[in-house]
């Protein structure tokens, strides 16, 4: 699934940065279902196309029931892009990275929440009560470019 920039569009939604204390990401995911009795399962990966180069990003989602919209795990860092052949080279560039949310490169997943929290109401996923979580943030001052990479 490649994702194409929307102009315009509006999204109600929260979105967190987890740091994880370096925990590759097979053990984060199934550490975040053991801990929080949830079941984040490997979705098809999230595809963004910047320029002439398309990054791939490894997706996890949740889904609480048929009348709820899901939850959704990102990795900041996406997959190492083997296929890329750089404008003015003869030579593809091979483990080229790059971070989806740049600015919060220090986050190595991003929680998207559906829906705002209000004022008082507590994370569904109570991140600050996981020891395997050793910094997590609400992440409000997203552009609207960035905001439009989480209309999954």
């Amino acid at each position: 699934m490649v994702l194409q920039m929307l102009d315009d569009f509006e999204d109600e939604f929260n979105l967190f940065g987890i740091y994880s204390k370096a925990m590759d990401e097979i053990k984060f995911i199934y550490t975040i279902n053991k801990h929080f009795k949830v079941n984040f399962r490997r979705d098809h990966n999230l595809d963004v196309q910047l320029g002439k180069e398309i990054f791939c990003y490894s997706l996890y989602v949740y889904e609480m029931g048929e009348d709820f919209s899901p939850f959704y795990i990102i990795k900041n860092l996406s997959h190492p892009n083997q296929n890329v052949l750089q404008e003015g080279s003869l030579f593809q560039t091979l483990d080229m990275e790059k971070y989806l949310l740049p600015n919060h490169k220090g986050f190595d997943y991003l929680l998207k929440i559906p829906y705002h929290l209000e004022e008082g109401e507590s994370n569904p996923l109570p991140l600050d009560e996981a020891n395997f979580v050793a910094d997590f943030s609400l992440i409000t001052n997203l552009s609207n470019k960035e905001k439009k990479l989480f209309f999954i």
